[in-house]
């Protein structure tokens, strides 16, 4: 009988150890919340902006669409430069930086009342902004792929949304009692601390990759997969399709934020502050409840039913707000609207994990969030004008937004019977999990090399 082998040491670096999955999500989750913290500014204060910066409704929604444009080709860039350049800690630290630099751009700006620069901050802060999420989600993926991977999506999900509902709740107040230009400068120290945060997470990356490789059993020698641009027209159809809805979806929640407070004062008559604050509670509702859904997700299975009943329900949302009038019915909306997207995206982004090869992985959520990038720089502008010509017809805003969620539903049928064709690997019940999520992830392409120059890569 042969004697059992001696537990492993105590070791805060112990990927296997929930501690170790603890601080990295918690490093995950503060790594994006000052972009997220600033990126809805424009529409928490979109008033006092207008007025010191002297913009008309267009100009305003440029400041978001020059947020998306440059992240139409720059987030697939920025994924291949995670998988294939940088590596995940170096690219998430200059992603951080940017991010930061813009919004410090974007705050002088404001300080001097000089639109375009103000403008030109915004740009600086796209090019770190979404690149900075993908490389979130290549964290999340790279550490919780077979362990939890819905529930830390969930989680890094969750308080992304606190980033958004404080900014929506405070930025008003802190205008209204120490001015705009304090309160857009506090913004820069939030993006800041994330800054400090993406240098922490790249130590324990690094710790852990070293401690998997010495730690991890049977190791053996092997050549790096290489990622190139051109593997791109090689994705699975799968991918495409999720893609597709993710952009349709998020342009129905996204682009709603950025008018929503407009909409609820125009409609029903709200105050700014009364407009920012419902429509904060899209981004408190699912930092409450993407933890849970998340966990949900990944004890049932069936992310593509989920996903499926998030974009049902965020149509019917926006046609409950075209066409009711109770008194109710923006809070109700809201919450109901929260939840759709929690949902969504609990289940849809770890999809992305099922369908690509682990060193690809950069390439897959930059390309993901280079398309979505495209949507939420087109749908502002094109919604901007059809709001000029019909004079600020928000009901026919929200029928437009049902129309675009529904095309997101349709597709998501199709995904459904497109994978159950491929043997369910998207749409399975947890107890059906493909084989491939039982087994450790690959180590990244930044791995520390043995002195044949060859990786060592965990079984």
């Amino acid at each position: 009988m042969e004697p059992k082998a001696a537990p492993r040491p105590f070791s805060i670096f112990d990927p296997d150890r929930l501690v170790f999955r603890f601080i990295m999500i918690v490093g995950i989750c503060l790594l994006t919340f000052g972009s997220y913290f600033v990126y809805d500014i424009p529409a928490a204060l979109q008033d006092a902006l207008s007025e010191r910066l002297h913009m008309n409704d267009f100009e305003y929604q440029s400041l978001y669409s020059v947020y998306s444009w440059p992240n139409t080709v720059l987030a697939l860039i920025g994924g291949f430069l995670l998988d294939r350049i940088f590596g995940i800690r170096l690219g998430a630290i200059i992603f951080c930086a940017l991010c930061a630099l813009g919004m410090f751009v974007f705050a002088l700006g404001v300080a001097i009342g000089n639109y375009w620069l103000a403008l030109v901050g915004r740009f600086i802060f796209g090019l770190g902004g979404e690149n900075l999420s993908v490389a979130q989600s290549t964290y999340t993926a790279k550490w919780f792929k077979g362990k939890e991977l819905a529930l830390a999506f969930g989680i890094a999900l969750s308080f992304s949304r606190v980033g958004s509902a404080v900014n929506l709740d405070t930025m008003p107040y802190l205008t209204e009692h120490w001015g705009l230009s304090i309160a857009i400068w506090i913004g820069v120290g939030v993006c800041l601390i994330s800054f400090a945060f993406a240098i922490f997470l790249a130590f324990f990356d690094y710790k852990g990759t070293k401690y998997r490789l010495e730690h991890g059993g049977d190791l053996y020698k092997a050549e790096p997969e290489k990622i190139q641009l051109r593997d791109v027209l090689e994705f699975p159809i799968t991918l495409w399709l999720l893609v597709l809805i993710c952009v349709t979806f998020y342009i129905g929640v996204f682009v709603f934020v950025q008018t929503g407070s407009k909409f609820f004062q125009t409609t029903w008559g709200f105050t700014v502050a009364q407009g920012d604050s419902t429509l904060s509670i899209i981004s408190t509702f699912s930092a409450i409840a993407s933890p849970f859904l998340g966990f949900g997700v990944d004890r049932v299975g069936m992310s593509l039913t989920w996903v499926l009943t998030a974009t049902i329900t965020l149509t019917g949302v926006h046609l409950f707000l075209a066409l009711t009038r109770f008194p109710a019915t923006p809070i109700a909306g809201m919450v109901i609207m929260g939840a759709a997207y929690s949902v969504c995206a609990a289940a849809l982004w770890p999809c992305v994990a099922l369908v690509v090869p682990t060193h690809q992985l950069g390439t897959a959520y930059g390309l993901m969030t280079a398309i979505q990038n495209l949507g939420l720089a087109v749908a502002p502008l094109a919604i901007g004008r059809v709001m000029l010509a019909t004079h600020d017809n928000y009901v026919l805003e929200e029928y437009i937004f049902a129309c675009i969620v529904a095309v997101s539903a349709a597709i998501t049928v199709l995904l459904i019977f497109v994978d159950i064709a491929r043997g369910r690997k998207l749409n399975s019940p947890a107890w059906r999990k493909p084989k491939e999520l039982e087994t450790l992830p690959p180590v990244s392409p930044e791995t520390p090399i043995d002195d044949e120059k060859k990786p060592l890569l965990v079984n």
